[in-house]
């Protein structure tokens, strides 16, 4: 079994490896727990192409097992990784489950469950006590396709948001100063981004890492190359709708003093915040009264269910969305029972239809 001492940047690893694999830190971890996590973390970075984003939301699922691992020891100290049983794993997940929803569950089990994998395959541990089954809670993906706002609740929302640039910029007028600015830069950011992810798709965490020179201008308006989830480049158009918001946020960024060259900073020039991003989200589900909690994945679930009601196309949708299995597109998108309802009676036989030309063709 491969040896870890705290302090050490190094894992011995046994011979059936190329050699010593080296932790790229900084300064030496505090413990053999992080000493591991970064060398995890590490081998998934170079091996899987995983991005920032996916990198921080593994960091954070084994930053809350360690503090199970530290309230789980014996007279204060915490229970080492490498002693961890099956029983030990079954009380984590009892805990996961009074705690978080199902979906949230079954993600920080797979990140620990992953972690003890790689660790044996470097014999740092002797056993993985995630991998035998797990009595995981349910969790239906295609009962998350419902939540989706309705065309009202979107409407509502948009018009929220240009009210809020509209007033700011009142305020601005009336009394200049810092602050009147930051409310100005904070309402233009936030009706922007959240245009890109209900009229664009985006996820997150492509919203917080456009850059500068992913903006296509055009004459019909802006396309939007980037990097999207796992490396793939993607291009997306940016519908009329969208353009005036990212237009009206970009005039006020070129006052912000900044050398990043991410396209949404702060008022002190850096990146926005992932959280921030969150919770403009949720605080404007609150104001519109969203049936559920609005979530950036929400603003991208109903801009992928309103393109497939108006298209029918599912394979431009997953283009566009930037999916790599067609699968995926059909998990995230739904008809919903009045696009159905309005199926159905579109067949009826007294039913309105457009004036056209007679067809020859018939349906076999």
């Amino acid at each position: 079994m491969a040896a870890l001492s705290p302090g050490s940047s190094t894992l011995a690893v046994p011979h059936r490896t190329a050699g010593p694999l080296r932790v790229p830190t900084a300064s030496p971890p505090a413990d053999p727990f992080e000493e591991a996590v970064e060398l995890f973390l590490g081998r998934t970075r170079h091996t899987r192409s995983g991005s920032p984003h996916t990198e921080a939301a593994y960091r954070a699922d084994l930053r809350h097992y360690a503090a199970f691992l530290d309230a789980r020891g014996p007279e204060g100290l915490p229970l080492a990784f490498d002693a961890v049983t099956r029983r030990d794993a079954e009380l984590y997940l009892v805990r996961l489950s009074a705690e978080h929803s199902a979906r949230t569950v079954r993600r920080r089990v797979s990140c620990v469950r992953s972690f003890y994998r790689f660790l044996r395959t470097v014999e740092a541990v002797a056993h993985n006590p995630f991998d035998a089954a797990l009595d995981l809670p349910a969790f239906d993906r295609k009962s998350e396709t419902h939540k989706v706002l309705t065309d009202d609740e979107l409407a509502h929302a948009l018009r929220l948001l240009a009210t809020d640039v509209t007033r700011a910029r009142q305020r601005l007028g009336d009394r200049p100063s810092g602050r009147a600015f930051s409310r100005l830069l904070a309402a233009t950011r936030r009706r922007a981004a959240v245009t890109l992810m209900a009229l664009g798709g985006l996820r997150r965490a492509e919203v917080v890492g456009l850059t500068k020179d992913a903006l296509v201008e055009r004459p019909d308006g802006f396309s939007l190359r980037f990097a999207g989830k796992g490396g793939k480049t993607r291009t997306v158009p940016l519908s009329t709708a969208a353009h005036p918001s990212l237009v009206e946020w970009l005039t006020v960024r070129v006052r912000v003093p900044t050398v990043v060259p991410h396209v949404f900073v702060t008022t002190a020039g850096r990146p926005v915040d992932p959280q921030q991003i969150k919770r403009d989200c949720r605080r404007l589900g609150d104001r519109i009264g969203a049936r559920f909690r609005l979530t950036p994945h929400v603003l991208r679930r109903t801009f992928a269910t309103r393109a497939l009601r108006a298209s029918g196309d599912i394979r431009s949708v997953q283009v566009l969305l930037g999916h790599a299995s067609i699968q995926t597109t059909e998990v995230y998108t739904h008809v919903d029972e009045d696009g159905l309802r309005a199926l159905v009676e579109s067949t009826r036989l007294d039913a309105p239809r457009a004036d056209r030309p007679p067809s020859s063709r018939q349906v076999s």
